[in-house]
């Protein structure tokens, strides 16, 4: 599927006016990126970090790795489904819940 936008990317070095730099030293300088699909799924992936990002559930508390740590794991990610209430857990020091609503730039 194919963004509706290019979406937030969350990272140190990410610069755009929706974009997320408010992290830990240990998160990439661009980490993440969170967008809704063409369905309106809403959906992350990782962007080559060095030290990975997880996903929690909000409904059961089980964990998906978006992007593992550097080590032999591909450059970028594939696309992970997200849905509100869960947790994305970035380099293991930035938490991010995701919570119901969107930004009215994204629309």
């Amino acid at each position: 599927m194919q963004p509706l936008s290019d979406g937030v990317e969350i990272g140190a070095l990410a610069l755009g006016p929706d974009d997320i730099n408010d992290v830990e030293p240990d998160v990439s300088g661009h980490h993440l990126r969170i967008w809704c699909n063409e369905a309106g799924r809403w959906c992350v992936q990782g962007l080559g970090s060095s030290n990975g990002t997880v996903l929690i559930s909000g409904e059961d508390g089980s964990e998906t790795v978006v992007e593992p740590a550097r080590g032999g794991a591909s450059a970028c990610a594939e696309p992970v489904e997200v849905h509100a209430g869960d947790e994305l857990v970035l380099a293991g020091s930035t938490r991010f819940m995701l919570i119901e609503g969107m930004p009215e730039s994204w629309e």
